[in-house]
């Protein structure tokens, strides 16, 4: 399935899909698979490590680059 990937420092930590008429656009799909593909074991090893660490951005105030970039906060 194609998603938005979010990464904290390269690390992947969490995603939200994007509407079918996305997924099933060629642009899409042709970026999408200039991307690595991150299994669900990658991505719950990577966002419980981040969560160790006191390093998780939806879990704990941080000061980050870009904070627009990350998920709405509200829709979970």
């Amino acid at each position: 399935m194609i998603v938005k990937m979010y990464f904290m420092n390269y690390i992947p930590f969490t995603f939200d899909e994007i509407p079918s008429v996305a997924r099933e656009d060629p642009e899409v799909i042709m970026e999408a698979n200039k991307n690595k593909v991150i299994t669900d074991e990658q991505l719950y090893k990577s966002s419980s490590y981040l969560t160790e660490e006191l390093a998780m951005p939806l879990i704990y105030e941080m000061d980050l680059e870009n904070p627009q970039d990350l998920p709405d906060s509200n829709a979970y």
